[in-house]
């Protein structure tokens, strides 16, 4: 057995069969060869790898990693050349690294193609650029203790099935793992605010990719050559996206989880989508819709990727009256109906993702004898000149009686400009007609409007006809 130190003041023990023991600040290392194991052992950080140039790297099978020891240094268990090259450990199988490990440096493991199983411990506060490059680990989890988080720490490890990345982490770094053919799923935490360039660009086996609501930004091209990502979602949280971010020329889908005026506020590269790729709107593919026959209300909404669970609820104001929830997928949309008394209601279709949960637009609607969107009949609406003046005269009906006084106005309109208006308040009992009417000017050709005034927001127009 051969063993050696390295210490801040270089002791030198050359007796190999007697055991040293390593003082405060110390660190050794031995090779068995009996089991090709290297060992490390100590305390304090690993500066250099001096068993790179004693031993035949490429015959370690397993290396252990003794607590007390709390960095492995740069090129710790590979050679890097002068020339750029990578000298792996090929016969590399096991890693034990304990929890008194903090950091972890560039190029540590790097090339160890027959690395399977490596377990980061919970205390890891940085990992190296490149530092599993072209390992064969087939599983990982990246603690949320890290708070430097380099680029291409797994890229090009092809056997990569499965991720966890720990909620509390706030980055997925560029080329994260790029290359990373076996990867079929990615579902990333709540705490994840930014996805760095080509984070998962080649990963031809990436399927399922999941992207919560925070995430503000998408690098470049983090989807390139994702052969088998054909459709997924992206929050409305997001706020900015380079250039080519959702590029790739597999994905047929994209669904956008808010509003197309909020797309269009997000600060976006020009060049983003594949030309095959279609940009759909949640609240548009949703396409909540009702159909009211009597007293039966059927409501209907289309699939959406990713859907957990749907929730259809129904409000009496903002009073609870009834409702459902589906935990299932729908292949194409589903219908709910209910039985409700006549009155006016509010739907509003819930729906929770993996990724993302929310609502879609509330559906006013009334059952009786009530029309669907209006709380209001319009009976007559006509203009006529007296004496030389025009006299416009309006006559509604209240369907349900909402308790609450209203506003209503006659206007005239040319040309999409407000020439003229007449307006009155009052409160209306449910069936019983309410005339009001008034003179208007400046007529001439223009188009008569009759409208319910709940709000300066909330102005409906009853009519649109035209007269003179």
């Amino acid at each position: 057995m051969f063993k050696k130190f390295l210490t801040m003041t270089i002791i030198c023990a050359v007796i190999l069969s007697v055991a040293i023991i390593a003082s405060a600040d110390e660190i050794t290392w031995s090779f068995n060869d009996a089991k090709n194991e290297l060992t490390i052992s100590g305390t304090g950080k690993m500066t250099e790898a001096p068993w790179n140039d004693e031993i035949d790297i490429t015959e370690v099978r397993t290396i252990v990693i003794e607590e007390g020891i709390t960095s492995i240094c740069d090129n710790a268990f590979c050679i890097f050349t002068e020339l750029g090259e990578i000298e792996a450990y090929t016969s590399l199988t096991t890693v034990k690294i304990p929890e008194s490990v903090t950091s972890i440096g560039e190029r540590a493991f790097a090339g160890a193609q027959k690395l399977n199983t490596v377990a980061l411990p919970s205390s890891l506060k940085k990992l190296g650029m490149v530092a599993f490059l072209s390992t064969g680990i087939t599983d990982v989890t990246i603690p949320a203790t890290l708070t430097q988080w380099d680029k291409t720490t797994f890229g090009n490890c092809m056997k990569l099935e499965n991720v966890t990345i720990s909620d509390g982490l706030t980055i997925i770094p560029e080329f994260a793992f790029y290359n990373c053919a076996a990867l079929k799923q990615i579902i990333l935490p709540e705490s994840i605010i930014s996805i760095g360039d080509y984070a998962f660009s080649y990963c031809t086996g990436l399927e399922t990719m999941v992207i919560p609501y925070g995430v503000v930004s998408i690098g470049e091209y983090v989807f390139e050559e994702c052969e088998s990502l054909k459709e997924f979602s992206i929050p409305s949280s997001i706020k900015v996206l380079k250039e080519f971010a959702l590029a790739n020329s597999y994905t047929e889908k994209i669904y956008y989880q808010g509003k197309k005026e909020a797309w269009d506020k997000i600060n976006k590269a020009d060049y983003l989508l594949s030309e095959n790729t279609e940009l759909v709107f949640y609240n548009e593919a949703l396409d909540f819709s009702m159909e009211i026959e009597g007293e039966q209300v059927s409501f209907t909404w289309n699939e959406i990727p990713n859907v957990l669970s749907y929730g259809l609820a129904i409000f009496d104001g903002t009073e609870y009256v009834t409702g459902t929830e589906i935990n299932e997928d729908f292949g194409g949309g589903m219908s709910f109906t209910c039985l409700l008394e006549d009155g006016k209601y509010t739907a509003r279709l819930m729906l929770l993702t993996a990724d993302f949960s929310g609502t879609s637009e509330n559906i006013d609607f009334y059952v009786g004898d009530g029309v669907p969107g209006e709380n209001y009949a319009l009976t007559t609406l006509k203009g006529e000149v007296i004496d030389g003046k025009f006299y416009a005269e309006a006559e509604v009906v209240e369907r349900f009686d909402r308790n609450k006084m209203d506003m209503f106005m006659l206007a005239v309109y040319k040309d999409g400009v407000m020439l003229d208006m007449v307006y009155v308040s009052g409160d209306l009992v449910a069936g019983n007609p309410f005339k009001f009417g008034g003179m208007l000017d400046g007529c001439e050709g223009a188009e008569l409007k009759a409208f319910v005034w709940d709000s300066i927001e909330g102005m409906k127009t009853l009519s649109n006809v035209a007269t003179k």
